[in-house]
């Protein structure tokens, strides 16, 4: 063997030494350790293989439906994702679990007002409300009375439903199918037979009132209650007082909207015109009135505001009322309400709602009129002309059938 190959065969000897030596070091330095995650549930987490010294890396947060991931721990503690691994372990994922609520509102028409209520409770009902003129019927979601004893499962808006304590007369009954027109009954002529009723007609409104006059042709004389549509445009004030018996229908200078349909009192007075006046409102069954509303026609309007040719100009100190009278089933007066429709210069130019509940179940309302404007004679007639207009009578409801 000569010195070259000698040479080389000792470099490779010492090589393989050193390599055997240093495959043994690392073999104790370099220890592997298996740190797994329990996620409770939730999205699973690999485990990580970790060398003896590193540290573990902190993984993605894991998911669990209904559920908020807080941390990770080690034998019941916070783990420190900074702490050298030293061995084998498991990491426990922690959970808290989402709080469920839901809105509930409650809107009772004027106001609302909202709760929160925690996944599987059921809502407490709320104070019951009140609204003037009302009663409260429960609250409803959508057409359905919602039950409080039911688990909410979603946000709510409960609406509350109100019944009406009262009830309006229609008095649109199309009897008027014309603007400016008005029905004052069929007609006779008095002189041919001397009876009253041959100049008498009346007309049941809505199933509810009744209403009733003369109207006598041959004297061009009515009285008693008819129905108008009568508006401010068929009312010339600048012709006044020679227009006068043109503008004896209409409401003035009160707003009618769109042709709708009320009634005109008018009362002869005692120094002329038939002995009897048709001077009721009946009702077709007994009934409380709620409210009517009245105003002064454009007839009695002007009169007062300009005087004419027999009734003079309204100045401070003057009145023009109604006296209305109710009347129960046995005929029995039950009480009296005054409205006023001037007081001094104040001409009543609005509609005028009076409540006339105190007058009780009555069968019929009366009306008379009275003036500081007095007439020579008869004693008690007056010269202001003895007009009114009303509309809008509200009678309470029965409502034993229309809330449990």
């Amino acid at each position: 063997m000569n010195k070259q190959s000698t040479f080389f065969n000792q470099i490779l000897l010492c090589t393989l030494l050193l390599f055997a030596g240093c495959t043994s070091k690392d073999d104790v330095e370099l220890n592997i350790f298996t740190v797994s995650f329990e996620t409770n549930g939730g999205t699973e987490i690999q485990a990580q293989e970790i060398i003896k010294g590193d540290k573990v890396k902190e993984p993605i947060n894991p998911e669990l439906a209904g559920h908020e991931f807080l941390h990770w721990t080690k034998d019941n503690e916070k783990y420190d994702f900074e702490v050298e691994v030293e061995s084998d372990f498991t990491l426990t994922a922690q959970w808290e679990k989402i709080k469920v609520t839901y809105s509930v509102s409650f809107d009772n028409g004027n106001e609302m007002t909202k709760v929160t209520v925690e996944e599987a409770q059921s809502v407490t009902s709320p104070e019951t409300p009140t609204k003037e003129g009302f009663v409260f019927d429960g609250w409803y979601l959508e057409d359905q009375l919602f039950d409080f004893e039911s688990i909410v499962t979603q946000d709510l808006v409960l609406k509350a439903k109100w019944v009406s304590l009262y009830e309006t007369v229609n008095l649109n009954d199309g009897t008027l199918t014309t603007e400016n027109s008005f029905w004052w009954g069929k007609g006779g002529n008095y002189f041919e037979t001397f009876n009253e009723m041959d100049c008498y007609d009346e007309k049941i409104i809505d199933g509810k009132v009744k209403i009733s006059n003369l109207n006598f042709l041959d004297m061009m004389t009515i009285v008693g209650l008819g129905l108008s549509n009568y508006d401010a445009s068929s009312v010339d004030p600048d012709n006044y007082p020679a227009n006068q018996l043109d503008v004896q229908y209409a409401a003035y200078p009160a707003p009618v909207k769109d042709g709708e349909q009320y009634i005109v009192m008018y009362k002869a007075p005692k120094s002329f015109g038939p002995t009897w006046n048709p001077d009721s409102l009946s009702f077709v069954e007994p009934v409380q009135v709620h409210t009517i509303s009245f105003t002064n026609n454009a007839y009695g309007y002007l009169s007062m505001t300009k005087g004419d040719y027999i009734a003079k100009k309204f100045e401070e100190g003057d009145w023009f009322k109604i006296i209305v009278k109710g009347w129960d089933v046995n005929g029995q007066e039950t009480g009296t309400i005054e409205v006023f429709l001037a007081e001094g210069e104040d001409i009543l130019d609005t509609w005028k709602k009076v409540d006339l509940s105190s007058l009780g179940v009555i069968q019929k309302l009366t009306f008379d009129m009275a003036s500081s404007d007095p007439a020579d004679r008869p004693q008690g007639d007056f010269k202001t002309p003895m007009y009114f207009c009303m509309k809008d009578i509200s009678l309470f409801k029965n409502l034993s059938a229309e809330v449990e």
